[in-house]
C-alpha cells in the first residue's frame, strides 16, 4: 500500500514534514493498522536537515533518486527531465548509467513556481491551469526569459489584450522552450535517445506535458505521479540498503524515530551561532531537536558542527581530532602549485647547465 503527501515547504519544512508523518499515522490508524517502517530515507532539498531529524537510515541527493525511480519504471531510459517548483535536472543515460547531470542556473523562471505564482495573481485554481491553457486562442509568445523580463512580457501581454488563457498557455509553452535554450542547449534532439522520461510537479500539468511534445516531436514517459518520483526513487534506494544491511545482520533494525515520536516532535532553531574553532568564525543556524540531536548549517567545515561547550575537555578533544583528520587530508591545490613551479624551473636548469 502507498501513501502520498504532496505539499510546499511553506517556509516551515519541518513543520510540514511532522504534519505528513502525523498525517500516516492517522490515516493508517482509521483502517485499524499499525504500520511497522521497515526504512526511512530523505532526498531533496531537505535530505540532510530531515535525515537528522528523524534519524533516517539513508539518504542521498536528488537526481540520484530521481533516476533511480525513472530507471525502475523504464529501465532502458535514455533521458529524463525533472522540472520541479524550483529547478530542473535533464539526466542522460546509457545502458543503466547516468553519463550525464546539467541543473537549471539560479533563475526558476522555467519552473512551476512561476506558473503557480501567476495563476495565483489571477485568482485561478492550481487545478484549472492546464484546462484555461488548452482554451486559448492566441497562446502568448513568452520566449525563454529570466523571471524579471518574463513578468514585464506578460504586462506587455496583458496591456495588449491577450486573455488569461493565452498567457497561461504561453507560460506553459516557455517552460519548454526554457529547458532547450537556457539548460540543455541541444540542436539535436536525437541526442535525447529512443525512451524519454519527463517528470516532476510541473509534469503534472497536461499542457506543459503537450508543449514538450509540440516542442520537441516526441512522445515522452510520463510517470502516474511525476510529482512523487524523487520519493519513488528514494524508497527503492532506502529498500536496497536496508536488506543489504540486514543480509549482513539479521537482527538490524531502523533507525527512524518512529511515527508515534513524531506527535511530540519539536525543535529548536538558533540562528547566527558563530563558531569559534577556526579563523572563519562561521556564523552558523543550529537546529536542535527534541531528542538532543542537532543539524548545524552555515559551516565551512566538520568543526563548525561541534556543539557543546567549547571548554568541556570532551569537546577540546574532538575538535583536537577533527585538526588532525582535516590536516591529514592532501592540499591539492598547493601540490599542483608545488608541481608547476617546478616545472617552470626545470627548462631554466638546464639552460644554466
Amino acid at each position: 500500500m502507498r501513501h502520498g503527501f504532496y505539499s510546499g515547504n511553506e517556509g516551515e519544512p519541518l513543520t510540514v514534514l511532522r504534519n505528513a508523518l502525523i498525517d500516516l499515522a492517522d490515516r493508517y490508524e482509521e483502517y485499524g493498522c499499525k504500520l511497522n517502517i521497515l526504512g526511512a530515507g530523505t532526498t531533496g532539498y531537505g535530505e540532510q536537515l530531515f535525515a537528522k531529524a528523524i534519524h533516517a537510515d539513508y539518504h542521498t541527493v536528488e537526481t540520484v533518486a530521481h533516476a533511480n525511480a525513472a530507471k525502475h519504471l523504464h529501465p532502458d531510459v535514455t533521458f529524463i527531465l525533472d522540472i520541479g517548483g524550483q529547478d530542473m535536472k535533464a539526466i542522460s543515460v546509457q545502458d543503466s548509467i547516468v553519463t550525464g547531470i546539467i541543473l537549471n542556473e539560479a533563475c526558476s523562471s522555467g519552473c512551476g513556481s512561476f506558473i503557480e505564482t501567476y495563476a495565483r495573481s489571477m485568482s485561478i485554481p492550481l487545478e484549472k491551469i492546464a484546462e484555461m491553457a488548452f482554451k486559448a486562442r492566441n497562446p502568448s509568445q513568452l520566449g525563454s526569459r529570466c523571471t524579471v523580463f518574463m513578468n514585464s512580457s506578460i504586462i506587455t501581454e496583458q496591456r495588449g489584450g491577450k486573455q488569461p488563457e493565452d498567457i497561461i498557455a504561453g507560460i506553459c509553452r516557455s517552460i519548454i522552450e526554457n529547458v532547450f535554450t537556457k539548460v540543455i542547449r541541444i540542436r539535436n534532439l536525437e541526442t535525447l535517445g529512443n525512451v524519454v522520461v519527463v517528470q516532476g510537479g510541473t509534469f503534472k500539468n497536461d499542457a506543459v506535458l503537450r508543449a514538450f511534445e509540440q516542442l520537441t516531436g516526441l512522445t515522452p514517459m510520463r510517470p502516474g505521479r511525476p510529482g512523487e518520483m524523487g520519493a519513488i526513487g528514494i524508497a527503492l534506494l532506502t529498500k536496497r540498503f536496508m536488506e543489504r544491511k540486514r543480509a549482513q545482520n539479521p537482527e538490524y533494525q531502523s533507525t527512524f524515530i518512529g511515527l508515534e515520536k513524531a506527535r511530540t516532535f519539536r525543535w529548536n532553531i538558533k540562528p547566527s551561532q558563530i563558531c569559534r574553532y577556526c579563523t572563519n568564525h562561521c556564523s552558523r543556524t543550529i537546529v536542535t531537536f527534541s531528542d538532543g540531536s542537532s543539524f548545524v548549517t552555515g559551516n565551512r567545515c566538520e568543526r563548525g558542527e561541534v556543539t557543546a561547550d567549547p571548554n568541556d575537555p570532551e569537546t577540546k578533544k574532538l575538535v583536537a581530532e577533527i585538526n588532525k583528520k582535516m590536516l591529514a587530508v592532501p592540499d591539492m591545490v598547493r601540490r599542483l602549485g608545488h608541481s608547476s613551479d617546478q616545472a617552470r624551473r626545470l627548462p631554466e636548469q638546464s639552460q644554466s647547465g
